[in-house]
């Protein structure tokens, strides 16, 4: 049996690692509430308090986790139906929930965001 040229071994194994590389996990909506839940009491609460550390942490996790388009536009339609079923939540703290924890998420949370049009 004749060995395999240099090239055509580096070619198949190139092959074989895209072909067998693990897919990316698509962001699934309860990782997105998972990483917001330590905010449900701010979101829903009538004070005027400072945003709670855990649930900054958790808006940073969530950021990391949108890096790809379709990550934030999975993330963004979860944010919106889950927050159409909460009752008492403030829609003005949700939506400037990023700013107020400093972190630029990439779109507006909102029950009205088009989510589709979320780059």
């Amino acid at each position: 049996m004749a060995s395999l040229s240099a090239r055509t071994f580096i070619c198949i194994t190139i092959a074989c690692m895209v072909l067998f590389a693990p897919a990316s996990k698509a962001l699934q909506c309860p990782d997105v509430i998972k990483s917001l839940l330590p905010c449900a009491g701010y979101l829903t609460g009538n004070g005027a308090g400072p945003v709670p550390s855990s649930c900054c942490a958790g808006v940073k996790v969530l950021n990391q986790a949108v890096s790809a388009p379709a990550d934030r536009r999975n993330a963004c339609a979860c944010i919106k139906s889950y927050a159409s079923g909460v009752a008492k939540l403030n829609f003005q703290k949700v939506a400037s929930l990023p700013g107020s924890c400093g972190v630029p998420l990439h779109f507006v949370p909102s029950v009205t965001t088009d989510c589709s049009k979320v780059a």
